[in-house]
């Protein structure tokens, strides 16, 4: 398992700009002192390789300056929802359904609205709005106007979820 020595033995971390830089030479022609570590992963993250295992750079933010990574139970959220960000001040520890809450784009099934929170419902030919809060949907009712609907479920979002909008 990686150790936050081990970590800082590899790589410099800027907590300004999250981003690590190498001070130790691996084995290959790739990884050369100074370099800036890491690859844009197919999750949108950045991943660091070290000792032939992948780490998403979050993760190793946290390790480097915590000490240690979150227990099993945890994840590392980006305050600002951009995955990239790997800032020490936009890292926060959060329960997995905390992190749900920063999804700030509707999922591809909830074509209709192409937004969080709002479906169309066909019977009465308006918007619906419904907001999940501690694993229970709560309906926030039905609008004839999209905008309307979507400012319902952002009122509700601040009000119900921790996370920023």
């Amino acid at each position: 398992m990686l150790t936050q020595k081990r970590l800082k033995e590899l790589f410099s971390y800027n907590s300004e700009t999250g981003q690590f830089t190498r001070i130790k030479a691996l084995c290959g022609p790739v990884a050369k002192i100074g370099m800036i570590a890491g690859t844009l992963g197919k999750r949108g993250y950045i991943d660091i390789g070290i000792d032939g295992k992948r780490y998403k750079a979050h993760r190793l933010a946290w390790l480097y300056v915590y000490g240690e990574f979150p227990s099993n139970k945890f994840q590392i959220d980006h305050i600002d929802g951009n995955k990239t960000n790997n800032t020490i001040e936009n890292l926060r520890v959060v329960t997995a359904s905390q992190n749900l809450q920063n999804i700030k784009n509707a999922k591809s099934h909830n074509a209709t609205s192409k937004v969080l929170g709002v479906s169309w419902f066909k019977r009465d030919k308006k918007w619906q709005v419904e907001i999940s809060v501690n694993k229970k949907k709560l309906y926030l009712g039905r609008y004839n106007d999209l905008e309307e609907a979507k400012s319902v479920y952002l009122s509700a979002k601040k009000l119900y979820h921790i996370s920023q909008i």
